[in-house]
């Protein structure tokens, strides 16, 4: 069985124990694929960008015990074996241009991935989506990039300042596989069609080796949502709504549209997994669960890696 050299990406050490704590049962030590990954070498520490947020949970947020069962002590690893799966971690740092930055300079500078995977936490919109719920988001965009307007916000394509259907973008969004169309991409780059409208793949039909099962089954398996990304965590019914009536999101987030940005760029096959964490609107932190969206946000991770093994 072919190795798979799997790069997973978060915004924070707290996001990035995930990836670890899916990685530990019955992984070993591995260097030559993720040696370069540390928060520390790709400028980032992560706990910094915590910090400065306040919004996401540090390293103390994690029993001391658990912290020292992380290979390395600091829940940050600079790679793991797990089956036929070379792992390795990134932390970003938290938002898009701290995403796109060290994202990019991983593609270019380190091994090129066979998969890249992101994971972190996420604001809902829906009363359908509860927190704690493991989402896969297949759109997204920039919500809050635009021009403001006598008739109001307007994007950068109504703004007549970009595009909308340049790659990667597809009506002023970026798709990653369509479950809802039953599109999925194959080893050899092919795309299998059910019902539905297709959308472009992100890999420019370029041959992959991720096998087409990971993906059905992701589809398959876990909610597809569409997403918006934006600089300033929503706080007000207000914002909401206007982002509802604009953008009929799902979810909402801070980095998604730039990892899927880079990854459509860099023609490398991507998933993204969002645990929901709160509800987008008046801000009320005592009814944020970000535990428990990380600790099923684990779950479901372990679970489609061990698919790939």
């Amino acid at each position: 069985m072919k190795t798979l050299n799997v790069l997973l990406v978060a915004a924070t050490e707290a996001e990035a124990a995930v990836f670890t704590k899916a990685a530990v049962p019955g992984a070993g030590r591995n260097t030559p694929f993720g040696q370069d990954d540390s928060p520390e070498r790709n400028g980032f520490s992560g706990q910094d960008g915590i910090s400065q947020q306040g919004d996401f949970p540090g390293r103390s947020d994690f029993p001391e015990r658990e912290r020292d069962d992380f290979p390395g002590g600091d829940g940050i690893s600079d790679g793991y074996v797990m089956g036929n799966l070379n792992l390795s971690i990134l932390v970003t740092g938290i938002g898009s241009t701290a995403t796109a930055w060290a994202l990019t300079r991983r593609l270019c500078t380190g091994p090129r991935p066979d998969l890249v995977i992101n994971a972190g936490i996420a604001g809902s919109f829906r009363d359908s989506l509860k927190t704690g719920d493991v989402v896969i988001p297949v759109s997204d965009c920039f919500a809050d990039e635009g021009v403001e307007s006598a008739e109001g916000f307007l994007t950068l394509s109504e703004a007549g300042l970009q595009d909308p259907d340049k790659h990667p973008f597809t009506k002023g969004r970026i798709n990653t596989f369509s479950s809802a169309a039953g599109i999925y991409y194959s080893d050899t780059g092919d795309q299998s069609s059910g019902a539905g409208d297709q959308q472009p793949s992100p890999f420019f039909g370029k041959k992959t080796v991720v096998p087409d099962s990971f993906f059905k089954l992701a589809s398959g398996t876990i909610r597809s949502v569409n997403a918006v990304t934006v600089s300033t965590v929503t706080g007000s019914l207000e914002t909401a709504g206007r982002l509802m009536r604009k953008y009929d999101p799902d979810i909402e987030t801070m980095e998604g549209a730039a990892f899927f940005y880079v990854c459509s760029r860099e023609a490398v096959p991507f998933i993204a997994l969002r645990a929901v964490s709160n509800r987008v609107g008046i801000r009320d932190r005592g009814s944020w669960n970000i535990p428990l969206a990380l600790e099923n946000l684990t779950l479901v991770l372990e679970n489609l890696l061990k698919k790939l093994c």
